[in-house]
């Protein structure tokens, strides 16, 4: 029965952190994606569409254009940072500099009947500022040290509601009550109390 009680407690963890991994791979999708790129072989500044995918007027996107031959190889890149009003899952275009304009490359999508060298693009997102303020969570960095963190705690934290479980059952305490306060309170200052009070005297005068 005690096992049964122990296999079920740490499925109901597990569930529960499978579900917040879950929301948080959602929540790592690209803010703000490229849905076109233009640029002729005569134009100083190249057009980029972008897309708002959440729920929030955009005020400033940063993005990365890595810029790629032919074959797919990559040749340069530029960081780029726009302040540019986009309301949700609308589509705006901006402009930027375009790419090797000097020697008249053209981006291979656009028409050209002149046969002028030719480059793609691919599009990799930073980070958004909404109306809120800057949007320190959609940096990919930033997400990736949060997500480090909770896999480095998770761990620690079912160890110590199993280490509460354990302590409880040996001093002959109400396991219930207090795998229910370690939920309330927090499992380490539950297995703090548990060693401070020691054992249920009166259990011994029951039995």
């Amino acid at each position: 029965m005690k096992k049964r009680l122990v296999l079920s407690f740490i499925f109901a963890i597990l569930c529960f952190v499978g579900i917040s991994a879950d929301n948080n791979t959602n929540e790592n999708c690209e803010k703000v994606s490229m849905v076109a790129y233009e640029q002729r072989w005569i134009d100083s500044k190249a057009t980029i569409a972008l897309r708002n995918n959440t729920d929030e007027e955009v005020t400033s996107v940063s993005f990365t254009l890595e810029y790629l031959d032919m074959n797919d190889n990559p040749r340069s890149y530029g960081n780029y940072t726009q302040r540019v009003e986009i309301a949700p899952g609308m589509t705006k275009e901006i402009d930027i500099p375009a790419y090797k304009h000097k020697w008249s490359y053209h981006y291979y999508l656009t028409p050209d009947s002149s046969h002028h060298p030719t480059f793609k693009v691919r599009y990799k997102f930073q980070e958004i500022n909404t109306d809120n303020g800057i949007g320190i969570f959609d940096n990919p960095k930033f997400s990736g040290l949060i997500m480090l963190t909770c896999m480095l705690l998770i761990p620690f934290t079912i160890g110590f509601y199993i280490l509460a479980f354990a302590m409880a059952r040996k001093r002959k305490r109400n396991i219930a009550l207090w795998i229910g306060l370690s939920f309330i309170l927090s499992p380490v200052v539950v297995c703090v109390i548990l060693l401070i009070i020691g054992k249920d005297e009166n259990s011994d005068k029951t039995d």
